[in-house]
């Protein structure tokens, strides 16, 4: 599960640098109070909360228009008990942070 969300969230942000000078995505992996990270960062156009709310709200199923969904990549989250942050800035980019106990 955790390869198709960061597989997906990749997607995502590939996505989300069309047209953008300069574009970027960069991943990293940390260890930190007994949890392992993994966070993706891009500086695309950003998402708005209404954008990203399927990933917190379960009664949510539509986001952002493309790849699996944020409503599936919430649930994947859930079954391996992983929680996803994320945060995004209009034209200055979205970092999705995910957590899982080591």
């Amino acid at each position: 599960y955790l390869k198709t969300i960061l597989r997906n969230l990749t997607s995502n942000a590939i996505k989300a640098l069309e047209g953008i000078e300069d574009p970027q995505i960069v991943w990293k992996a940390w260890q930190a109070n007994e949890k392992t990270y993994f966070s993706i960062f891009d500086n695309g156009k950003g998402a708005t909360n209404e954008q990203l709310r399927a990933l917190y709200d379960e009664k949510e199923s539509i986001g952002i228009k493309s790849g699996l969904g944020l409503h599936l990549i919430r649930d994947l989250g859930k079954a391996i008990d992983c929680s996803i942050s994320v945060d995004s800035k209009p034209n200055a980019g979205t970092t999705f942070v995910l957590a899982l106990n080591a």
